[in-house]
């Protein structure tokens, strides 16, 4: 009879997955073994590894010496930066990892080793389940549960945090390991909110206090289906069996051979993150450190994962670019940033320098970008004329050549562009490409205008990828005929469960607070839409007052005065004459900003307003018109009153500004953003999601895909009343709290589908 445990259930066969992969077994009671207490390095692995890495020998002691070394770094306080940097690129010091060939690089695994901090003994010591092992080095985990384990997921989340990473002697074993991830050999719940997710697989890089988790989810349904698995012996599961303490004869039981499959959740997850390939391309490529007021370290999510690999996927097919459709707010720019490596290494070994452009549409987002891309560790020039472009542009080489940069990108904002644009040369002959990273490629760059066209023929040769969360769908207008087709997408649906993205709930202003605006307008015999009760002294009198009203209260009842607005207005003159109100009637404080051609000031003053929204917690409501409605991203925006009904694209750019996670100072955590619907959005909104799900569709089917849920972007009271109805005419017949010993006996016969409905 199996001992059923998460060990038997999980543990084991998640093992053997590894083995399938092409890994080997590290038995902890091996004759051979030769582990390092400071590191958990593997001295009996690492030292033949490194010889065939280096084509050299090494005596005992000079491994001995490496090691040490290595030590010393993980000591750093800098969530071990300079070790991964010595990792992929290791200049003077010993090569740790072959990223060219595989085949050089020894890959294992090891169950239970204890990573203590007092030799000899357990005492403060930790053991993750599953050890991954590159060259010897335990360079990621996999911590596993059994189903539906006490707390879910979560728990093994909150450990990690809480009590792993909050304890400093155990900081150099997290500088060491690059990569930690956690299973309960579950499927992901789609109906789950992502910030209280009970089960599934998820993965990260330890990043302190800041750790999150992420889904992976397979892109490609048949990766799994057509996986070439090595062939374990039985011999060898039951060796594993027995090492791991068990009865290796247990191997023989139905459950024990139920959960040895490859396709069970926990060991398709394995496969997809740990495949050696996709394993060392994460090591490579996918880890970032951000320099802020508290440095972190990030890891690629899997869209941003899949979407890099797509890139080089379209180069080598001789495609020269295409769009990136991934949802606002779900990391655009960082694909730009994770790319710039990756497309460098592909083309210079081909012997091919790399110029990397990213072209935005506006000043305000030129200064983001390059904030951005600046504390990813790029080195960053901004070009705001055509003097500076074109010097770049014609720079056959980078500036930041043996610097510390990780790379070099330029952040063009085309806008400050009349006329014809530069045009590149190549006076050296120098083997050069461009890459062009176009920002919001669904605007200003229309087919028959000039920014669109001025930029396409600059460089002929160059590679031009599009990014945006709204591409245009129109027959006139298509972002994928201009750039290219689709490169890879990611909507709604997915970033929303991912936890990436939240919903927005819309309340609607159609019934009393409408009615109050009304009579308090003074005003006989006008029409609402006519623009001169808009832009009058009692419609902004009776605005202000509601809105001030309603964001004084959505502070309170969230306890937390952190939390920002926007207010956006249908003219410049309402977006002034709404400014001046709270100057002067209002204790919170409003920042203005507008494109107002007769007031030169104004450009000042939307620059400093939109920056200090953002860094600090001043001013408490923006009020715009056009501007910061796309682009601008600000975690701690929660609350919109949309004042004006924008279309298409422009709609789900608009409210998607409160769509990003956000935790609050006081350490509440946001599940949904708000929008106040002064304009009845609901029809352009179901007319654009109708278009969007149609484009999708399309190249679902083309590519023989699953269709996937697309709504659920916004919802409204209305939808949580009907659903609630709908839920509790189906119950009412099975289900009686009349008696609740009765009830809660009744629960536990009925599965999860209708507990939740419960």
């Amino acid at each position: 009879m199996l001992v059923f445990n998460e060990d038997t259930r999980v543990k084991i066969p998640a093992t053997i997955q590894f083995l399938r992969l092409g890994y080997n077994y590290q038995s902890l009671k091996a004759d051979d073994i030769d582990i390092d207490f400071n590191t958990k390095i593997f001295v009996n692995r690492l030292k033949p590894a490194l010889e065939i890495i280096n084509g050299r020998k090494f005596t005992y002691d000079e491994i001995k010496a490496i090691v040490i070394d290595i030590h010393n770094v993980l000591k750093n306080n800098d969530l071990g930066k300079e070790f991964y940097n010595w990792l992929i690129d290791p200049k003077d010091k010993v090569k740790l990892i072959d990223f060219e060939d595989i085949t050089k690089n020894d890959f294992a695994v090891v169950d239970e080793l204890p990573f203590s901090i007092v030799e000899g003994t357990e005492e403060g010591s930790f053991r993750p389940d599953i050890n991954i092992l590159i060259n010897g080095m335990p360079l990621a985990f996999l911590e596993v549960k059994k189903p539906n384990n006490e707390g879910g997921i979560q728990k093994e989340f909150d450990r990690m945090i809480n009590k792993r990473l909050q304890n400093p002697d155990y900081k150099k074993f997290f500088n060491l390991i690059q990569l930690v991830s956690f299973s309960n050999n579950m499927e992901y719940e789609e109906d789950d909110d992502a910030e209280d997710v009970k089960a599934g697989s998820f993965y990260t890089t330890p990043n302190g206090n800041n750790t999150s988790f992420s889904f992976f989810r397979e892109d490609n349904e048949q990766y799994h289906l057509t996986y070439p698995y090595k062939d374990i012996d039985e011999d060898t599961i039951k060796y594993v069996m027995k090492d791991c303490g068990y009865n290796p004869d247990e191997t023989d039981t139905s459950e024990f051979a139920e959960n040895l499959k490859a396709g069970t959740p926990c060991n398709s997850f394995v496969t997809s993150v740990f495949d050696r390939e996709r394993f060392l391309y994460f090591l490579q490529y996918g880890i970032m450190f951000i320099s802020s007021q508290i440095p972190e370290k990030h890891i690629m999510r899997y869209p941003q994962f899949f979407a890099t690999r797509k890139i080089i996927e379209r180069l080598e097919t001789g495609g020269k670019g295409g769009i990136i459709w991934h949802t606002q707010g779900s990391g655009k720019t960082a694909i730009a940033a994770f790319s710039n490596r990756i497309i460098r290494d592909y083309y210079s070994k081909k012997d091919i320098s790399t110029r990397f452009f990213f072209v935005v549409d506006r000043l305000d987002l030129l200064t983001q970008a390059s904030i951005e891309f600046t504390n990813r560790g790029l080195n960053t020039v901004n070009c705001e004329n055509k003097t500076s472009f074109s010097k770049e542009l014609n720079k056959p080489l980078s500036t930041d050549v043996g610097g510390k940069a990780i790379g070099e990108i330029c952040v063009v904002n085309i806008q400050k562009f009349e006329g014809k644009m530069p045009e590149a040369k190549n006076d050296y002959n120098a083997r050069v490409q461009r890459i062009f990273f176009v920002d919001e490629a669904h605007r200003s760059y229309s087919s028959t205008g000039e920014f669109f066209k001025n930029l396409m023929i600059c460089d002929m040769d160059a590679v031009y990828i599009g990014l945006t969360g709204t591409p245009l769908l129109s027959r006139k207008e298509r972002s994928n005929l201009k750039f290219g087709d689709y490169i890879h997408k990611y909507f709604y649906d997915k970033s929303i469960a991912d936890g990436y993205t939240l919903r927005i709930k819309k309340e609607n202003i159609d019934t009393i607070a409408k009615t109050e605006i009304k009579k308090n307008l003074e005003i006989e015999d006008k029409q609402l839409e006519d623009k001169d009760i808009y832009e009058s002294d009692a419609y902004v009198n009776a605005l202000g007052a509601f809105i001030e009203k309603d964001f004084v209260n959505f502070r309170l009842q969230n306890t937390d005065t952190s939390i920002g607005g926007m207010i956006v207005c249908r003219s410049n003159p309402q977006a002034k004459k709404v400014h001046q109100w709270f100057k002067d009637n209002s204790k919170l404080n409003t920042g203005l900003v507008i494109t107002d051609s007769d007031d030169p000031k104004q450009k000042k003053i939307n620059h400093n307003n939109q920056i200090d929204f953002r860094e600090t917690l001043v001013p408490d409501i923006l009020v715009v018109n056009f501007m910061l409605t796309t682009g601008y991203d600000v975690k701690r925006l929660k609350k919109m009153y949309l004042l004006r009904g924008p279309h298409a694209q422009s709609l789900l750019q608009t409210i998607s500004r409160v769509n990003r996670p956000y935790k609050s100072p006081n350490g509440k955590t946001y599940k949904y953003g708000y929008i106040v619907d002064f304009v009845d959005i609901e029809q352009e909104y179901d007319k654009t999601i109708e278009a969007y799900i149609k484009e999708l569709e399309a190249d679902l089917n083309e590519n023989g895909e699953n269709e996937g849920s697309l709504s659920g972007l916004v919802i409204d009271k209305e939808d949580i009343n009907r659903k609630y109805h709908k839920y509790a005419d189906e119950l009412e017949d099975i289900i009686s709290t009349d008696n609740l010993e009765r009830f809660s006996k009744q629960l536990t016969f009925y599965n999860k589908e209708t507990l939740l409905k419960i």
